[in-house]
């Protein structure tokens, strides 16, 4: 049973100061490292469910790590519960490609 942290508090205020949980999706990379850090470092996250290629080989306790085949989003969608989402799958890859390849698209669906 949730406890009541104050009777004073509406609804969406004692939802407000409960932790968030966030996902990541790709989180090996130059962004998706740095924002990892920041999250796994702010104490409004309680949770922190990365979806990557490979291990990340980060330990600390708020970190959960799904490694993923991203072709097969069926295989691991339903994962993708909490509060926010953020994507940083392959963010510097369209710095390095030609701008055709910046034409192609990654659909996850939902």
């Amino acid at each position: 049973m949730k406890e009541i942290i104050s009777p004073n508090l509406s609804p969406l205020e004692e939802k407000k100061r409960e932790l968030l949980n966030a996902n990541v999706i790709g989180a090996t990379g130059l962004v998706g490292k740095q924002l990892v850090t920041q999250l796994l470092e702010d104490e409004a996250f309680g949770k922190v469910r990365v979806f990557v290629r490979r291990d990340t080989h980060l330990k600390h306790p708020k970190l959960e790590q799904q490694i993923v085949d991203f072709s097969k989003a069926d295989e691991w969608e339903k994962l993708l519960t909490g509060d926010v989402l953020f994507s940083a799958l392959r963010t510097m890859f369209w710095f390095r490609r030609s701008a055709p390849m910046q034409n192609r698209a990654f659909f996850i669906p939902g």
